[in-house]
């Protein structure tokens, strides 16, 4: 949708930009980049006798796409002949002409080229008028010794003395590469692993402790406080309302006396983030009244935190096999871990981005200034570095329970166990022995201590 220029040409031009344009690309397969800044150029083209001039926006870039093959010799260069089609990048042509693609036409200005003159070749290629020149589009078949039985090549070729545009159209080889990193959504989720084991490590309090999976720099994260403060005074009055707010604070009042939270030391400075947080009411519930933080709120112009952060694989997908599994066995059995995101650690690097604000105990009128100390419900990295970390605690078990843990291995999605067994014996033998108790409420402790069976 965009034309491009090789910056090495702009320069080589001495093209000056005119602007600069901040754009996020969309590519085939739904692959979205992140918000990237362009140089905008002014180039003029015209054709080889200088009949038609033509001038355009383009914007510049480090490399546009990889090298492309020439067009192979076969009988479509009689053809090209008999209707006096002139192309300069043929793999027996004696000039030198550059395989790397320099200048890209996009749909915002190829429309404009056309003539509508168009010629069908026997050969199943179509020749195609434009103002600049001559172009050729199709699939070349194996019919000629010349050319492998299973090779075709799409080939979009404009008649220029200095550079080939083949494969124009093609989005196979639309590699267009941006100073932000393209990956495919495979790609991320390896490297969101590889980049999770690398940091994960066991604190001074033996307690997992992981770091935040970044795929933005988070230097573009803004402070978020205004949106924070904006927040806390709707929920103040929503919990007042309510005659909720005592109970919502004694959350907090815990998580500080258990080291989930900390306050914020005076006069400490640097960049941080802000979280906006709300209640979430369950009467009934073990946990009546919980917050539930809002790491998608954005100042306008500016990403989230969870736009900053990958989600890592997507876990919705072995629900069906779990599933599949509890129901091959005679007894089924759940549990879960009790408040399982808040017994892992976060790196203390990244805390200051999980900053929030509360009201004062003895001033209800005045604002503190807390960070987690933990993972945060509400991120969405939070369910894959809690999946994560169990799988990598159930790795590190006793030989004795190496089968217990192969059976769990495949039972959790998030904190949540679901398998079965094949009689009540061996649930009870499951559930009764100490050893395997611990593993099956699985422990974030390296220790395997229990923390809670449901």
């Amino acid at each position: 949708m965009k034309s491009y220029i090789s910056s090495d040409i702009a320069q080589r031009m001495n093209y000056e930009p005119i602007s600069k344009v901040n754009l996020k690309q969309s590519f085939f397969g739904a692959i979205e980049t992140d918000e990237v800044s362009y140089k905008n150029y002014v180039i003029e083209l015209s054709n080889v006798d200088n009949s038609y001039k033509c001038k355009f926006e383009v914007l510049g870039q480090n490399r546009i796409c990889s090298e492309i093959k020439q067009i192979p010799s076969g009988p479509w260069l009689k053809e090209f002949k008999m209707h006096g089609i002139k192309l300069t990048d043929l793999e027996n042509s004696t000039l030198k002409v550059d395989k790397e693609i320099k200048l890209l036409i996009g749909a915002d200005v190829a429309g404009k080229l056309f003539t509508g003159k168009i010629i069908p070749l026997k050969s199943n290629l179509t020749v195609v008028h434009t103002r600049l020149g001559w172009t050729v589009l199709g699939k070349l078949f194996g019919s000629e010794p010349s050319v492998e039985s299973k090779h075709s090549l799409m080939i979009s070729s404009l008649l220029t003395q200095t550079r080939c545009i083949s494969y124009l159209w093609s989005l196979d080889v639309l590699g267009i590469t941006g100073s932000a990193h393209r990956q495919t959504a495979r790609e991320l989720e390896e490297e969101t692993t590889k980049y999770f084991n690398e940091t994960l490590c066991v604190n001074a309090e033996c307690r997992y402790e992981v770091a935040l999976p970044w795929v933005v720099d988070n230097s573009s994260l803004p402070e978020n406080r205004k949106l924070a403060e904006k927040s806390l005074l709707s929920t103040k009055r929503k919990l007042m309302t309510s005659g909720k707010l005592e109970a919502y604070g004694e959350v907090f009042d815990n998580w500080l006396s258990l080291g989930i939270i900390e306050k914020i030391p005076q006069g400490e400075t640097g960049r941080v983030h802000y979280l906006p947080h709300r209640p979430v009411i369950k009467e009934g519930s073990t946990t009546s009244i919980r917050p539930v933080f809002n790491a998608s709120s954005l100042a306008l112009g500016f990403p989230s935190l969870n736009d900053c952060l990958s989600t890592g694989p997507n876990l919705i997908e072995i629900i069906p096999t779990i599933l599949n599994r509890f129901r091959r066995n005679y007894v089924g059995v759940t549990s879960d871990i009790e408040k399982a995101f808040l017994q892992i650690s976060i790196r203390e690097n990244d805390r200051d981005y999980l900053r929030f604000l509360w009201l004062r105990k003895d001033d209800l009128e005045q604002v503190e200034e807390y960070r987690h100390r933990r993972v945060v419900f509400g991120l969405t990295c939070s369910p894959y570095l809690l999946a994560a970390t169990l799988q990598c605690h159930l790795s590190r078990v006793q030989e004795n329970l190496s089968c217990t843990s192969e059976i769990l291995k495949t039972a959790f999605y998030v904190d949540n166990c679901v398998t079965s067994l094949d009689s009540e014996l061996e649930m009870r033998k499951f559930i009764l022995d100490p050893k395997l108790s611990c593993l099956l409420a699985i422990s974030i402790y390296e220790d395997g201590s229990l923390i809670c069976i449901v």
